[in-house]
């Protein structure tokens, strides 16, 4: 992590300690720590946090359900679920659907802000982790089929708290120790969210995985001030005005990121990009997907080749800290940049031994014929450049252009270092993988002259270990 990241973040970090700071005075402070019993100011703030939470959700749910990616629509219902608890919350205001309480705690509205967050916190974790990877629809059925359930569920508990809302003054929830554990969950789910956001962050750099992060820490230091407060006092009206700016930073990152792209799938893509760009495009680029498919079908002993080439590329990309736009161009040239195999004659492309010359020249026409493919399907501008350039050399000695250093695209840099890797890491028709530490050693030897210097340090740091079974075996 750069100085200047290190000192932005102790700023940010700072900053968002002074709401924890305040309440840990209060309550210290006790006599001043007063109490201010104000239904009505109490509904306009809560469904100011719910309409916010509300306008999030369903901007995320319309690219989760374009994109049929269940980590985005786990993070919009994540905000789905607290907009639609916050708003029985606000409804149960004594004095707006109910009558003033004569409790010092209505039930339903503390049981609705305590599920509020478990429930937001529980889909947000998940948003964070693998597991919804192991979800890929081929349809967008089942992700509209998800949202309407979740809102389905949020409607029943509405209309059950105000039908039962006697019974409810005493669920577990709203007990002190209850409290404390319902606290102590959402709050472990909250800080693997804000952990794993902020690691992507640090390679990202999006405002938007910023504002996640923020936003979560908000919304667990509102959790204290919930769990620890006395309700109508100054602590308790903390946490309200915490989880305002937690819902508006999530809008705030939306407004300025969408600025900057005028796409929310873009937007979505960037944010969760860190483990599953090249997923993406196998399941929802089609045609790509079918290429890649083709490539793989012609040459079976590069069977995976592309795959992993494309996911070394995207890793490597990460590491140097190129944009997004540029991922995504990596990952789309590594699962295309042997389409032009589909051109070579099998008896050249699978021949056991060695090349003769006459076949070699065969051989380098591959970049050639994987363009007149690609120009075919349109839209690929970039993605045809980095094909077209990642048998280059520094040198100026490769084809087919004879390009050398700053004058070959970055793509096709670092898609030429991810291709040699794993061609040299994994069989092939004329040879068995090599041993990892020879194929570092021919990496560092052709660095400078074959490939970028840059990529190849940042390659070889990237996958320290002796496992040639995987290209991402090292940190990234």
């Amino acid at each position: 992590m750069d100085r200047r990241l290190r000192a932005s973040l102790g700023g940010w970090a700072l900053l968002l300690s002074v709401p924890l700071l305040i309440f840990v005075w209060l309550l210290l402070n006790p006599d001043l720590n007063a109490t201010f019993e104000i239904p009505v100011q109490h509904f306009y703030i809560v469904t100011a946090i719910q309409l916010i939470s509300l306008v999030v959700a369903l901007l995320v749910a319309r690219a989760a359900i374009d994109m049929r990616e269940f980590r985005v629509l786990f993070l919009s219902l994540g905000f789905m679920a607290m907009s639609g608890l916050f708003a029985v919350h606000a409804l149960s205001t004594p004095g707006v659907l109910v009558p003033p309480a004569e409790e010092d705690y209505p039930g339903v509205m503390g049981l609705s802000a305590f599920l509020s967050l478990l429930i937001a916190a529980s889909f947000f974790a998940g948003s964070a982790s693998p597991l919804p990877l192991l979800i890929r629809p081929r349809t967008r059925g089942l992700a509209l089929a998800l949202v309407g359930i979740v809102l389905f569920i949020v409607l029943v508990y509405g209309v059950s708290t105000f039908i039962w809302a006697e019974e409810l003054e005493d669920v577990p929830f709203t007990s002190p120790w209850g409290s404390y554990v319902t606290a102590a969950v959402t709050m472990a789910l909250l800080a693997f969210a804000i952990w794993r956001n902020f690691v992507a962050y640090t390679l990202t750099r999006l405002p938007m995985q910023w504002a996640l992060v923020a936003g979560f820490v908000l919304l667990a230091e509102a959790q204290v001030s919930m769990a620890l407060s006395h309700e109508w006092t100054l602590g308790w009206w903390e946490y309200h005005f915490l989880m305002l700016p937690a819902a508006g930073a999530a809008m705030a990152g939306l407004l300025v990121q969408y600025g900057k792209t005028g796409s929310l799938r873009t937007i979505m893509e960037g944010v969760f990009q860190l483990e599953n760009l090249v997923q993406i495009e196998l399941a929802h680029g089609e045609t790509i997907a079918a290429l890649a498919a083709a490539t793989e079908a012609k040459d079976p002993y590069t069977k995976g080749h592309t795959i992993r080439v494309a996911e070394k590329a995207v890793a490597l990309g990460q590491a140097l800290r190129l944009p997004n736009e540029k991922l995504r161009i990596l990952a789309r040239a590594g699962l295309l940049h042997d389409i032009g195999k589909l051109g070579i004659p099998d008896s050249i492309l699978l021949k056991p031994g060695p090349l003769s010359a006459e076949q070699f020249l065969v051989i380098k026409e591959h970049p050639r014929l994987g363009l007149e493919i690609l120009e075919r399907v349109g839209s690929l501008e970039r993605e045809i450049q980095a094909i077209r350039g990642h048998h280059e050399r520094m040198d100026g000695t490769g084809y087919p252009d004879g390009l050398s250093g700053d004058q070959i695209p970055i793509e096709a840099r670092v898609l030429a270092v991810a291709d040699v890797y794993d061609s040299l890491a994994s069989d092939r028709a004329y040879r068995k993988a090599l041993p990892m530490e020879q194929v570092k050693e021919i990496m560092r030897e052709t660095s400078g002259s074959h490939l970028d210097p840059q990529v190849v340090e940042v390659c070889l740091k990237t996958c320290p270990c002796d496992d040639v079974s995987t290209l991402n075996c090292g940190p990234v």
